[in-house]
């Protein structure tokens, strides 16, 4: 996929890690998080640079900058990653290969054939399947054993997968669920606090934006069917191009009107 020109202007202008811990929680690594969106200034024809000045910056951590530019799912998302098991998954596959193997029962991780039934239970729960050997599937990858394994060994891997789960404090599906509405209940506290935080930096921000409009922003007003000249009139645009800085605007020689 191609980049275009906004996205490698955005990127030129991109602010970088600053010193400064972010103005809501203190933390480190802060950016600077543009209070007037860069997109919406640069609509209006502000410059690149000018979108960048001190006056429409704030220190903002990530986490935070996705709080402010309302980024619900990405702030969501980064902090069930947290306890997401499948961030974690050769750990959790190996810790419960070497459970099975202190009670006797030799298994080690493996690709899934092709043909081999989806796992359908929750994630603390183990399919158990045989054909050449014991397949141990669970929800982030499957266990193989060379030999049929009993029923009372199968049961056993159960209650390991599940210690190995609680050793590594993950969650199961009903409360991966629970804690992503948590999180969204979280998100719009936080952001409602962060918004009253920045309110007066914001409105700052959009006292100056206007003021450097009044004294720098021109612009000219076209309109297909409007005259350009006494002899030429506009006839369509084409901002096909626009991505690359141009904008071509057709018009018509009115000599040529009645000419067939």
């Amino acid at each position: 996929m191609g980049v275009s020109r906004y996205q490698k202007e955005r990127a030129k202008y991109q602010q970088p890690t600053t010193d400064k811990p972010c103005l809501n929680c203190d933390g480190v690594k802060a950016e600077n998080a543009h209070l007037i969106p860069w997109l919406a200034l640069r609509r209006q024809g502000f410059p690149q640079n000018v979108i960048n000045e001190d006056w429409n910056l704030v220190s903002l951590c990530r986490p935070c900058h996705w709080l402010y530019d309302d980024r619900k799912d990405i702030w969501v998302g980064f902090y069930l990653k947290q306890e997401s098991v499948s961030q974690k998954r050769e750990a959790v596959l190996e810790m419960f290969r070497l459970l099975l193997q202190q009670v006797n029962i030799l298994a080690f991780p493996c690709d899934e054939p092709d043909d081999f039934p989806p796992h359908f239970g929750d994630i603390d729960d183990v399919d158990i399947t045989w054909g050449e050997g014991t397949w141990l599937q669970t929800k982030i990858g499957s266990l193989h054993s060379d030999i049929g394994l009993e029923e009372s060994q199968c049961e056993q891997a159960q209650v390991l997968w599940q210690k190995c789960l609680s050793q590594f404090k993950v969650t199961s599906s009903k409360e991966f669920q629970t804690k992503r509405k948590t999180l969204e209940q979280e998100f719009a506290t936080k952001r409602t606090e962060l918004l009253l935080l920045l309110d007066h930096k914001v409105k700052d921000a959009y006292a100056k934006a206007n003021e450097l409009a009044q004294a720098h922003l021109k612009f000219i007003e076209l309109k297909v069917g409007a005259l350009w000249s006494e002899s030429i009139v506009i006839t369509s645009f084409d901002v096909t191009t626009v991505r690359d800085g141009l904008v071509k605007v057709f018009l018509w020689h009115k000599d040529n009107f009645n000419q067939k």
